[in-house]
């Protein structure tokens, strides 16, 4: 387990790059998801670069894999909210809902995404329309995903329907595919991931951990949640070594470097420039000081 959760700190440490000017936090456990999939080899184990989320399609015929994908996000429903305590003709209803439901879907198709996740519930007559739009919709997707998917994918969350008129931003990523696990000690024997690869980086990652059981995956996610911490203390600490010491990061550019010095050195001349200055300034203010008293005591005399 050493050697494997060492590869995938350093790789950690080399990425993620928390932004705390715009509001990041400096936990970057915060931007790390530690997936545990019981069965397979610890070798097995591996870094994405992006995020991976427990989720799946809302319909079997919808794709599982796509390239270059467009994101979008909502959290809130598609679907038709009737009126409680309202007695009223079913064949109205209906019109009136698969109306709706066919205006709300076009609105999210004209935008164009591949995927949509939703954080509510979507109705059978939203994922029929969305299907022939050729549109994979996963539902009921957790807020701390959403958050998570919305940050690696720097897409908008699009909290009501007014936001589709606004244009919106939809995330990115290099490659999305699902991805499903069989092992008796996965509730429900089967369980599919959705991978969002190829993301930004230096916004978030996931860590996947396989090789043991459920009991032990857990003492290692464990362990692997305190290291991530570590090491980008670590990380910030050498930084700032480097920073008090003025000396350049071991993989810095020699024209950077070069560069740096010579603003110092230009930085320095005119400092010494502007003391040179004040030093001329007090000696002609002295020099008139001392005519005047010389003329007043000619004068007195």
């Amino acid at each position: 387990w050493g050697t494997v959760l060492e590869g995938l700190l350093l790789k950690v440490c080399a990425s993620i790059s928390p932004n705390v000017r715009n509001g990041d936090s400096l936990d970057a456990r915060t931007y790390v998801k530690i997936k545990k999939i019981p069965g397979g080899l610890i070798r097995q184990s591996e870094y994405v670069d992006g995020m991976v989320i427990t989720q799946n399609v809302a319909h079997k015929q919808m794709p599982r894999h796509m390239i270059s994908p467009r994101i979008m996000i909502l959290t809130f429903p598609l679907d038709y909210h009737r009126v409680d305590n309202q007695l009223i003709s079913l064949e109205p209803l209906m019109a009136q809902e698969k109306n709706y439901l066919k205006h709300l879907t076009k609105r999210v198709a004209d935008l164009r995404p591949h995927v949509v996740l939703v954080e509510k519930t979507v109705s059978r007559l939203a994922l029929d329309f969305l299907l022939e739009a050729k549109i994979a919709v996963a539902r009921g997707v957790k807020p701390s995903a959403i958050q998570q998917v919305a940050r690696c994918t720097q897409a908008d969350i699009i909290a009501s329907m007014d936001r589709l008129a606004m244009e919106p931003k939809l995330g990115r990523c290099a490659e999305l595919k699902l991805q499903t696990f069989e092992h008796p000690m996965i509730p429900g024997y089967r369980k599919t991931y959705m991978r969002f690869e190829g993301c930004h980086e230096e916004f978030g990652c996931s860590l996947i951990v396989r090789g043991a059981d459920v009991y032990t995956l857990a003492k290692v996610k464990e362990i692997a949640d305190f290291m991530v911490l570590v090491v980008m203390n670590l990380k910030m600490e050498m930084a700032l070594y480097y920073d008090e010491q003025n000396i350049s990061p071991p993989d810095a550019d020699p024209r950077d470097e070069r560069r740096r010095s010579n603003d110092l050195n230009d930085s320095a001349i005119s400092t010494l420039g502007r003391s040179s200055n004040t030093g001329k300034q007090r000696q002609e203010q002295f020099d008139s000081a001392e005519k005047q008293t010389a003329e007043i005591e000619a004068s007195l005399a």
